[in-house]
């Protein structure tokens, strides 16, 4: 980590330039609208980035920065020089700290080594170096990163790579985190693609449209290093893991499909026990959650079937039905299903139920 920090303060040398100019146009009179557009452009970054980098007062100084310019009716402009000149000090301080800096538990190395060799692919779609600087670094051992500046740029990389992954910012030029996931909504992909949202935008009003899109998370920076790898990791792994709902309540499938997919899996839905088979045998899904009263074949006979057939006898099975009786809940689990959820049901619990039986461990959503 230490490493990375070197190479964010030394990202900020023409950063501090800019705030010193603004600095000097603000001791000289309150500076134009371009000047202020300008530098709140680049707080925005700053609030973001410092204290992922572990720089918690660059992020606060910025922050105080871009409020007291956003402020109407404006602030006097020595408010302006005075906030300026404390993140200079506080950027000037963080130098200083450097030295005492110990290395911590972060990969050191990064690059795009990976490319071509079967792993996940991770785009990273940011106008902040600081943060494509640190990506990288934290997922290079198991993915191939890839990184764009903009959503114009990313639209070219999504439809050339098809990643797995992306980690999104919104306010960027040319092509916004939003634009973009509009502009993929219109499009066919060979795979589902994950998207986080990572930005500092935390509105309600924002948060919301986000996820109206389709995205499986919504990650505010600043953000800590570590925890974000280990949200990216589980994610990594849940995109790997299939799951059947076989169902004949169209209700319950949209209902339990929707959720499995905002969480990053990949779900398969079956309205009978022939298709739930069929489908079953064809995808091997990594479970399969099977209703007790189908058409086309009860329940249980549906799991007798899967538990004679070589490709899909070892694939847990949960069921989630409406019979009750202790006598049905017990001749499921003597058969063998691992699991047996009565309806109506807690949405989380079957979540957990599932996900338990696939070794997955599912990060909260902010």
């Amino acid at each position: 980590m230490q490493s990375l920090r070197q190479k964010y303060l030394a990202q900020l040398e023409p950063r501090l330039a800019e705030i010193q100019a603004f600095l000097e146009s603000c001791r000289n009179g309150y500076p134009d609208a371009g000047e202020v557009q300008t530098i709140r452009a680049l707080m925005h970054k700053l609030s973001g980035s410092g204290a992922t980098y572990g720089y918690a007062a660059i992020s606060d100084a910025a922050r105080d920065l871009d409020e007291s310019l956003a402020a109407s009716p404006p602030k006097p402009y020595e408010e302006y020089a005075r906030n300026a000149r404390y993140l200079l000090d506080v950027c000037e301080n963080a130098r200083h700290a450097l030295l005492a800096d110990k290395e911590d538990d972060l990969p050191s190395e990064a690059g795009n080594a990976n490319a071509g060799k079967g792993l996940p692919v991770i785009l990273c779609v940011d106008d902040d170096d600081a943060i494509r600087l640190m990506l990288p670094h934290l997922l290079h051992d198991e993915a191939e990163v890839l990184l764009a500046n903009d959503g114009r740029e990313a639209l070219a990389l999504i439809e050339q790579k098809e990643p797995d992954v992306v980690l999104l910012d919104n306010n960027m030029p040319n092509l916004g985190g939003i634009g973009l996931l509009s502009a993929l909504k219109e499009k066919t992909f060979k795979k589902k693609m994950a998207v986080v949202m990572l930005t500092a935008d935390k509105k309600n009003s924002e948060i919301v449209d986000a996820f109206k899109f389709g995205i499986v998370d919504y990650v505010i920076k600043p953000f800590d290093p570590i925890a974000f790898r280990g949200r990216i990791l589980s994610l990594l792994t849940r995109i790997k893991r299939k799951i059947l709902i076989a169902d004949d309540d169209v209700t319950i499938r949209d209902l339990l499909g929707h959720k499995f997919q905002s969480l990053g899996y990949g779900v398969f839905l079956a309205s009978d026990g022939e298709q739930a088979y069929a489908t079953a045998a064809k995808e091997l899904p990594d479970v399969i959650i099977l209703d007790r009263l189908l058409p086309g074949g009860d329940g249980l006979s549906i799991f007798r079937k899967l538990r004679s057939d070589t490709r899909t006898k070892s694939i847990p099975v949960i069921f989630l039905t409406a019979k009750r009786r202790e006598g049905d809940i017990i001749e499921a689990l003597n058969q063998g299903a691992q699991d047996y959820i009565v309806k109506p049901f807690n949405l989380d619990e079957v979540v957990a139920r599932c996900t338990r039986y696939m070794g997955v461990q599912v990060g909260l959503q902010k």
